[in-house]
């Protein structure tokens, strides 16, 4: 009699431990196909939204009305909604510059919070086309530098390396394109990305805002320089 309690009690115990794998299985594969609630937010507003292409045409014509200012005004201020930003993304961008995405990825979308910038695509070359996201907070330093704090590295809700994120970086080639360095502060990974490879140095990016759903760019543009005559008394 007592073996067979005993029987009965590791055959218990081998139905619990099996059950137990089985849910964090289960837990995990949620935690990886189930995209954060940041993406799943933007993706749905976008999706739902009736005038998706008058939003990315506002987009698109802020745009062209920036790449005028830095030419032509002395100090230049853009502001873009995040609906105007995730409209060009969902609107044009797949249609009239998909060379502008890595083959493997799709569907981008961005969230505006207050200091921080959420990003996430779509990986195609997975199985269940996770949603990878990164959340950084941007600061401009001197020196024509743009420092971007990384809070969060996930696949869907799983958090991963920043390793693994910087290999894929390294072997596309963007890390040494755009000349980034790293140091840690307050425990955190920090990229400080050198302006001057995507920003003619007589163009100085002053300050990056990101609050109440808005992105906000400052900076000085050509006329700044040009404008200045010299003396005719000296």
């Amino acid at each position: 009699m007592e073996r067979s309690d005993r029987r009965k009690r590791w055959l218990l115990g081998g139905i619990l431990v099996l059950c137990a794998g089985f849910g964090m299985v289960v837990a995990l594969r949620w935690a990886l196909l189930t995209p954060p609630v940041f993406y799943q937010r933007a993706d749905q507003a976008v999706r739902a939204s009736a005038d998706r292409p008058d939003r990315a045409e506002a987009f698109m014509q802020k745009a062209v009305r920036l790449a005028n200012d830095v030419q032509h005004q002395p100090h230049w201020s853009i502001q873009f909604t995040e609906t105007e930003i995730n409209s060009w993304l969902a609107e044009e961008l797949p249609r009239q510059y998909s060379e502008l995405l890595p083959s493997n990825v799709s569907e981008p979308r961005v969230a505006l919070d207050d200091g921080t910038l959420h990003i996430g695509v779509r990986l195609e070359d997975s199985p269940g086309r996770e949603v990878l996201s990164l959340s950084v907070r941007p600061q401009v330093l001197t020196d024509h530098r743009l420092a971007l704090q990384i809070e969060s590295v996930q696949v869907g809700r799983l958090p991963i390396p920043l390793d693994r994120v910087l290999e894929d970086m390294r072997r596309s080639g963007i890390t040494e394109r755009w000349r980034v360095s790293w140091y840690v502060q307050d425990g955190r990974d920090v990229a400080v990305i050198n302006l001057s490879e995507l920003v003619a140095p007589s163009i100085t990016l002053d300050a990056i805002e990101i609050k109440n759903d808005r992105l906000t760019i400052t900076g000085t543009g050509k006329a700044s320089r040009t404008s200045r005559k010299p003396n005719s008394s000296q």
